[in-house]
């Protein structure tokens, strides 16, 4: 398997007759090589000992660029045969060069090949790149993707997809909105991403009806957004109380029909977020699941920017100048009022005098 074939342009009847030859060779031989009869009356002859006869392109080829990558998708997706004549099989292209691979399989419902070796080191991009490729359930956790900024609705309705992508580094992805959103089978735990820097959440489990994996190690305090974020994620019961939720503006219909949703999340939630039905249809909706939605007194750092120690200043500053007020107004009023009453010789009049 190690030999580098990449100059033999002939392996004829190479192993023909080696009956009791079983290797995986790994090589990918050009399409222009002659393997006539190179595997025959071997043990490993049905799948020619692991040797993958294809396109020069995809043999150590030109790497595929933007451009390319999506001509290739789109000829694959619409004549696979073409596609592998034309750039190699897909699963051995050259991805190292792409940074963009959004929306490459949008909406292909049939697509289910095993793009796992694809370099995608370089890629920024990735919103829907599956959305809607209901039959694509391969590994792909071995993917880098550190360099990722967006993942908008990435497996949205990809239906069938579930496989563990724990490992991955997401570090620097701030978008997060949808990306799992409708994926009925997706139940694998993501719970040791650093998300620190998502800022939306908005929708991200909506529907995901498998999904129920600890969460509460993630960092959302850079998060401004999680309206519908669990609605109708109806297996998810996982305790989310240790979230910083400050900075979140909106958590509208957050946990609404998450029907086995019942925990105490202790939070207080400024009064200026919205959280119409944030509870609707969960086990612990007359409870609020714990929250309270008001002024949040006491918190370090809070929506109101009213913090604990600008209250006991307020409260002092109230303690000591109200009685001090009062007491000036009381003696004002009764100086005011000897003033007014006081009698004041009058001069006599001309009856008086003698």
């Amino acid at each position: 398997g190690g030999w580098a074939v990449d100059s033999v342009t002939d392996m004829s009847s190479m192993f023909y007759g080696a009956s009791s030859f079983d290797q995986d060779l790994g090589w990918c031989v050009n399409d222009g090589v002659d393997l006539n009869w190179a595997f025959s009356e071997t043990q490993c002859e049905s799948t020619s000992c692991g040797v993958l006869h294809t396109a020069a392109l995809s043999c150590g080829g030109k790497p595929m660029g933007d451009a390319t990558i999506r001509t290739a998708v789109d000829l694959w997706l619409s004549d696979s045969a073409a596609a592998e004549a034309t750039y190699g099989h897909i699963s051995t292209w050259e991805t190292a060069q792409v940074t963009d691979m959004s929306y490459l399989f949008f909406r292909d419902s049939t697509f289910d090949e095993d793009i796992s070796a694809w370099d995608t080191s370089g890629v920024t991009t990735m919103d829907e790149m599956f959305e809607g490729a209901q039959s694509f359930n391969r590994p792909i956790g071995g993917w880098r993707v550190d360099r990722v900024t967006r993942m908008y609705h990435m497996f949205g309705a990809a239906k069938a997809f579930n496989q563990p992508i724990g490992n991955w580094s997401v570090g620097a992805v701030t978008q997060l909105e949808n990306m799992f959103r409708a994926a009925s089978a997706f139940n694998n735990p993501i719970g040791d991403w650093w998300v620190d820097k998502v800022n939306d959440m908005s929708r991200m489990f909506e529907d995901a009806s498998a999904f129920n994996q600890p969460l509460s190690s993630w960092r959302v305090e850079s998060v401004t957004d999680m309206k519908e974020m669990f609605q109708g994620a109806k297996a998810f019961n996982q305790d989310l109380g240790a979230w910083r939720i400050d900075t979140v503006t909106n958590m509208r219909e957050m946990f609404q029909r998450a029907k086995a949703f019942d925990q105490d999340l202790g939070w207080c939630v400024d009064y200026r977020v919205h959280m119409d039905d944030a509870f609707d249809s969960t086990a612990c909706e007359w409870t609020s699941c714990g929250v309270t939605h008001g002024i949040c007194w006491g918190r370090d750092k809070n929506r109101s920017g009213v913090s604990l120690v600008v209250v006991i200043v307020i409260c002092l500053i109230l303690a000591i100048c109200v009685p001090l007020a009062v007491s000036f107004c009381f003696l004002a009023g009764t100086f005011g009022s000897c003033s007014k009453h006081k009698k004041t010789p009058s001069s006599p009049s001309s009856s008086d005098k003698v």
